[in-house]
């Protein structure tokens, strides 16, 4: 699976990956692994340059990991990206990014249609 950061062009692509890891503000190759870009105000810094999407071409699945109501995998998706603060899985919003609340709700993904939190998002090859 490859990652692939867009707008403005020319694109930046790296991989292949076996899964990536958007946790944070951060996309690592793998639970623990080499951070791959931060986002920063909205935007995906990575290899230097500034880009407004992250995104990822299937097949593929989404794990969330340390949900509330425990580890789900859903899919499988043809297509995965995040931009601002949004992961959208087949072009649907799936995930909201928030760091975090003034009534002590931590930082992570907030499902959309409220159906929980969790804390990572990993996209794999099924």
């Amino acid at each position: 699976m490859m990652l692939i950061f867009a707008y403005p062009a020319p694109r930046l692509q790296l991989g292949p990956f076996d899964s990536l890891r958007f946790e944070g503000e951060e996309i690592r190759s793998s639970s623990g692994g080499t951070v791959l870009a931060r986002n920063l105000a909205g935007q995906w810094e990575a290899g230097g340059r500034m880009f407004y999407r992250a995104e990822c071409i299937g097949p593929l699945t989404v794990r969330l990991d340390g949900a509330d109501s425990g580890e789900r995998l859903l899919g499988p998706f043809g297509h995965f990206c995040v931009l601002g603060d949004t992961a959208y899985a087949d072009r649907e919003p799936l995930a909201r990014f928030s760091a975090g609340d003034p009534t002590g709700g931590g930082a992570g993904w907030h499902l959309i249609g409220g159906q929980g939190r969790c804390a990572a998002l990993v996209v794999a090859s099924p």
